[in-house]
């Protein structure tokens, strides 16, 4: 087997290096530049030569190549019998010694399984107490605010829920979204269950000054009455309640502020008051009014 593999090993390159001689092709393009073959010319001899060294090839190739192939017959590798014998004596021996073994009787096994004192362990571990998880997230809880939701928000805050959490874009909370929409019922309930009044979003507006842009005046008393600022600033603009108010046309709500004290001569950065916050928007009876 190993001169066959000898004669296929030395065979092939000896045909090319014959083909390249009669054709005199240059084998060193292959290697420099791909699919790249110098210019020769072949003559009809040379021709014929090649023909007669393909089948030649074409021959010996599958016969060399069969006889790689053929399995192995060595008897060294068969098992050895005694072996086999010793390794089933082995097994006997280890089964037999295995069945000699006593076996535990099952009063054995009840004390095994029983406690240092011969007494079962009655005690039950104390119970943990369970802490509430909200059952809804802090921006469904803000969203429900704001939609006035008040069994949702109950029920948020019951279940553990932040009544103080923030939005973490604008620093909303629930109580600065109950109050834009004018839901008195969720902004007292929110203000009773600890909510923070005068609590600032992230452009420092407060919820009152949230409520002083709708026609919300019960929300805007229920927040003045909670403690809220009626003379509280952004921070920036400058916008208090009032200019809110007189800006968008709220006179109902103008009139509760007014009422509660608020202060019709602050300015805002644009140094402009209430009264020319009214008066810019087109509100003439409200710029009247705060003259």
């Amino acid at each position: 087997m190993i001169k066959k593999r000898g004669v296929l090993i030395f065979t092939v390159p000896l045909f090319g290096l014959l083909t390249s001689k009669l054709l005199k092709i240059d084998l060193s393009g292959f290697r420099t530049k791909r699919y790249r073959i110098p210019p020769h010319s072949i003559s009809r001899e040379q021709i014929n030569m090649l023909h007669r060294t393909l089948l030649t090839l074409a021959l010996l190739v599958p016969l060399l190549v069969q006889g790689c192939t053929e399995p192995s017959t060595d008897l060294g590798n068969e098992p050895d019998s005694s072996a086999v014998t010793n390794t089933q004596g082995n097994e006997s021996e280890t089964t037999e010694n295995t069945n000699d073994q006593p076996e535990k009787s099952e009063s054995q096994d009840s004390e095994e399984n029983q406690s240092p004192n011969n007494q079962p362990n009655s005690e039950s571990p104390e119970s943990e107490p369970t802490v509430s998880k909200p059952q809804i997230s802090g921006e469904a809880f803000r969203l429900a605010a704001y939609e006035g939701s008040l069994d949702k928000v109950k029920s948020a805050v019951e279940s553990g829920m932040d009544i103080n959490g923030i939005d973490p874009g604008q620093k909303l909370t629930a109580l600065h979204m109950a109050a834009y929409n004018g839901h008195t019922e969720t902004v007292t309930y929110l203000i009773s269950q600890g909510a923070v009044v005068d609590c600032r979003d992230s452009q420092g507006k407060t919820p009152l000054i949230h409520a002083c842009t709708g026609p919300f005046a019960e929300a805007v008393k229920a927040l003045i009455k909670a403690g809220a600022d009626v003379n509280a600033i952004d921070t920036t603009e400058g916008f208090t309640p009032l200019m809110m108010a007189a800006g968008l046309g709220e006179p109902e709500v103008v009139e509760v502020l007014l009422e509660n004290n608020a202060d019709p001569s602050v300015k805002d950065q644009d140094q402009e008051t209430a009264m020319d916050h009214a008066r810019n928007a087109g509100h003439a009876a409200i710029a009247e009014r705060l003259k």
